[in-house]
């Protein structure tokens, strides 16, 4: 009687109870069918129902979207939408804030180090200050967008 692994696929003779090649328990011939056609059939079973959840999912983006266009010609302004612009510039302007003045500290602090520890203090110092200047650069241009749409 031939012995198969459900793993590997392998066919053993004998008894045994665990594969040699994979480790992994084995199954009598009349177990499991590891023909070709059978290990396609189990794959798609095991894709089917995420294929149908990935096409729910889909279909429930399509409906957000067209609801969303709908609101947006009906209503022109949504409050919904202002308050989250206006919170992502605050945010915006916080975030260039707190890098500015982690690079002046890290300035400081680079230049009470020595060595190369100092020298790489500084370089990252230096970096999160050009970054939080951006960020703030960034902040007013988003607000002159907003006045130039309003």
């Amino acid at each position: 009687m031939a012995i198969i692994c459900p793993k590997c696929g392998r066919e053993f003779l004998g008894q045994r109870d665990i594969c040699p090649v994979c480790g992994c328990a084995t199954v009598d011939e009349g177990g499991i069918d590891n023909s070709e056609a059978a290990r396609k059939q189990r794959l798609q079973q095991l894709q089917t129902p995420k294929k149908e959840q990935q096409n729910r999912e889909q279909s429930q983006i399509r409906q957000q979207q067209s609801t969303q266009k709908s609101n947006a010609s009906t209503s022109d302004s949504n409050p919904v939408q202002a308050k989250i612009i206006i919170k992502e510039d605050i945010t915006v302007k916080i975030i260039g804030i707190i890098l500015i003045v982690v690079g002046i500290l890290g300035i400081f602090m680079g230049m009470m180090m020595f060595g190369d520890i100092g020298i790489a203090c500084l370089v990252g110092a230096i970096t999160a200050l050009l970054s939080g200047i951006a960020f703030i650069q960034v902040s007013s241009a988003i607000k002159k967008i907003k006045k130039s749409v309003r």
